[in-house]
Order: C-alpha cells, then sequence, then structure tokens
C-alpha cells in the first residue's frame, strides 16, 4: 500500500482526461437511449460508434499496460493502483469521476443488450471497456507510486 509520505500530495489528472471519461459517458448513455428508442439505420450507426469505443478502449488499454510496466522498473507500481485507482495513486476526486464513469457505462451498456439484444444496440455491451482503459491511462500514466527501493 503506498503511503502519503512515500509519494507526497497526490495531483489530479490532467483535465482532459476527466472531460474524455464525462463526455464518452454522456455520449453512451444518449446514444443508446436513441438507439433503443429508434430503429433503421440510426441504429447501426450508433452500433459502429460503439463498436469504435471498444477499439478505443483496447488502444488505450494496452497503452496503460506499457506505461505501468515502464514506471514499475522505478517505483512500486501496483494493480490496484495504476488500474482500480486504489492504495492512494490518484486524488479521490479522479477515482470518483473515473470509477464512477465505467460503473455508469457497465449499467448503460447492459440495460442496452437487454433491451434490445439482436440488434445492433447490444454492442453497447463493450463500450465499458473505454471507461476502465481511461481508469487504467490515469492510474498507470499519472499516479502516484513509492519510488522502488
Amino acid at each position: 500500500m503506498t503511503q502519503e509520505s512515500d509519494v507526497g500530495a497526490v495531483e489530479p489528472a490532467p483535465a482532459v482526461l476527466r472531460r474524455l471519461a464525462g463526455g464518452v459517458t454522456v455520449s453512451h448513455l444518449a446514444l443508446t437511449v436513441v438507439a433503443v428508442a429508434i430503429g433503421g439505420t440510426l441504429r447501426g450507426i450508433i452500433g459502429v460508434v460503439f463498436v469504435v469505443y471498444f477499439l478505443l478502449g483496447i488502444v488505450l488499454f494496452v497503452s496503460a499496460f506499457l506505461s505501468a510496466a515502464n514506471r514499475s522498473r522505478v517505483e512500486e507500481v501496483t494493480v490496484v493502483g495504476a488500474f482500480f485507482l486504489g492504495d492512494g495513486a490518484v486524488s479521490s476526486r479522479d477515482r470518483l469521476v473515473f470509477t464512477g464513469g465505467a460503473v455508469i457505462q457497465s449499467i448503460v451498456g447492459i440495460a442496452g443488450s437487454i433491451a434490445r439484444p439482436f440488434t445492433a444496440v447490444a454492442f453497447s455491451i463493450l463500450v465499458p471497456l473505454l471507461g476502465l482503459a481511461l481508469m487504467a491511462m490515469v492510474g498507470a500514466k499519472y499516479g502516484q507510486f513509492a519510488t522502488r527501493k
């Protein structure tokens, strides 16, 4: 567990990442509601957007993993701190923003997939990977960890 005295004050994550997490969550909710309510070609286009979010999540998650692995050479990087924003690696506000976004995306994805299971709306279940990837990005790149002894 990272001690506050080992790493100093925890800096907030960049505002652009907080805005991105919020934007992804809000757009996922809005697109899922629209896709459930209407049909046709627009539903298919929204399904493609969900797949793009998923693919972006894969890229960001791999980047976060590589960043955490690189930092682990000189710092005591923990899985809980880097990927789940625990161990005091990030501020409590950042933990709430990024974890809350991933939870909301998961709930929306499950609800959308249940509402329209055999349509493009079911791809909504893939979007939470982007929320998890943003969590990992913040923890791995901007989290604070003790120096390796």
